[in-house]
């Protein structure tokens, strides 16, 4: 048996922003200047930006799709209680990191007053400027990146681990 359609869709457009908001927030990140008025990193950060709020906007959908309508599919085969759990902390630690990278580099640019674009207008900023503690949530940024990576990895082993086992774990999610 297969998610329904909605819950596919949301997976997959997930999928499609983070790996476009990993990819130019990379390019970004490698090839920032102090140069304000490079117009090429500015738009590059500007998609990734508006990428972003796109995501937290689909991942709210997602979480409350999964309290109020979603029905999880049975397995067609045993799973171990062990992997279970672990699938279980593996979907956490990709939620968790979403958010928190999402809400950390929001609140990163309200401290830097940088504008947080959302295609055709600007996001509000939720904090004062405070340049001082912006490296935290910077920090905090960075560091998410690198868990949502290694959550992936994870998440993407698991799936590749049930298909050498021939079990049909990938088809739910076609």
């Amino acid at each position: 048996m297969k998610y329904d359609s909605f819950s596919r869709m949301l997976h997959w457009i997930t999928v499609f922003l983070i790996l476009s908001m990993l990819t130019l927030g990379f390019i970004w990140y490698l090839g920032k200047t102090e140069n304000p008025i490079n117009q090429f990193y500015y738009n590059i950060i500007w998609y990734h930006k508006s990428l972003g709020i796109t995501l937290l906007i689909v991942m709210s959908i997602r979480v409350t799709w999964f309290f109020t309508g979603m029905k999880k599919p049975p397995y067609k085969f045993d799973i171990p209680i062990h992997e279970k759990l672990l699938a279980k902390l593996v979907h956490f630690m990709l939620y968790a990191s979403i958010f928190t990278m999402i809400v950390s580099g929001w609140l990163l640019s309200s401290l830097l007053h940088k504008p947080v674009p959302f295609w055709i207008f600007d996001v509000a900023l939720p904090l004062p400027l405070m340049e001082n503690i912006a490296p935290i949530f910077d920090n905090i940024h960075i560091f998410t990146v690198w868990v949502l990576i290694i959550s992936i990895c994870f998440h993407i082993t698991g799936v590749i681990k049930h298909i050498a086992k021939k079990e049909p774990i990938l088809e739910r999610m076609l």
